[in-house]
């Protein structure tokens, strides 16, 4: 079942066109890996799969779905995603357990009681049992973003978006995070991941985009993209990621 088609979409910032005329469908389950230079147009295309930036025209369905450009339209795309930021966006204020407790409480409609249920289950899958008292503060950043995933589950999204979740922090910390995110793959939850771990796009990915000046260039099985790159373009920015 096809839980993402979009056609044509376009989207410029300020008379800048940033994504030309792109064409995606994913099926559910699928575990689609983004990539490209800064710029390529990745957390823009994202954002638009989640209704925060509107695109100028095509069309966008997610889970049956369809855009229009009333806010009714967007808040039915948004219940279907969850979304997680490259920063971590917690409330600061507010502890681990709150910050999930939100979502289903002003999304849902859930009691108290029961969104904490929800939060403390979350939190569990997370491996952040024991420290859903902790204001974000208190937490580091690879714990901050696990509790990131956990709010954006706790609205019971069809879709996971990610959004380079793993830039802002060192390599021990990073991976806390992609251990839980192949977890929710291999649980079945379809994901959209905007991000440069390669060595994570051949373990956990199912499809690999390669973006470029707003276009799809390449769309395909990522270890055979990676491995026997077909342009001098995926060629490069491998070899940039690596060299790095």
């Amino acid at each position: 079942m096809s839980l993402i088609r979009c056609d044509k979409l376009c989207k410029s910032f300020a008379g800048t066109p940033v994504l030309k005329d792109v064409d995606l469908c994913v099926q559910g389950g699928e575990i689609v890996v983004l990539t490209g230079r800064s710029g390529s147009g990745k957390s823009t295309l994202l954002r638009c799969l989640n209704a925060l930036d509107v695109p100028d025209s095509g069309t966008l369905e997610i889970a049956g779905h369809k855009l229009g450009r009333g806010q009714r339209s967007r808040q039915a795309l948004r219940r279907e995603t969850g979304m997680v930021f490259q920063q971590f966006k917690l409330f600061p204020q507010m502890t681990a357990r709150d910050n999930v407790m939100l979502g289903p409480r002003k999304v849902l409609g859930l009691s108290r009681k029961e969104s904490q249920a929800v939060a403390d289950r979350l939190l569990r899958r997370v491996g952040l049992e024991t420290e859903s008292g902790k204001l974000p503060a208190e937490l580091s950043g690879g714990q901050q973003q696990r509790v990131a995933i956990a709010r954006a589950l706790a609205v019971n999204p069809r879709i996971m978006l990610f959004d380079e979740p793993t830039s802002a922090l060192d390599p021990e910390l990073r991976g806390e995070v992609l251990r839980v995110m192949q977890d929710l793959a291999e649980d079945g939850m379809t994901m959209l991941v905007v991000t440069h771990e390669l060595r994570f796009a051949e373990k956990v990915g199912t499809r690999l985009l390669f973006l470029d000046q707003g276009r799809i260039l390449h769309d395909g099985e990522p270890s055979r993209l990676l491995r026997e790159p077909p342009s001098e373009r995926l060629r490069s920015f491998i070899g940039s990621i690596y060299s790095d």
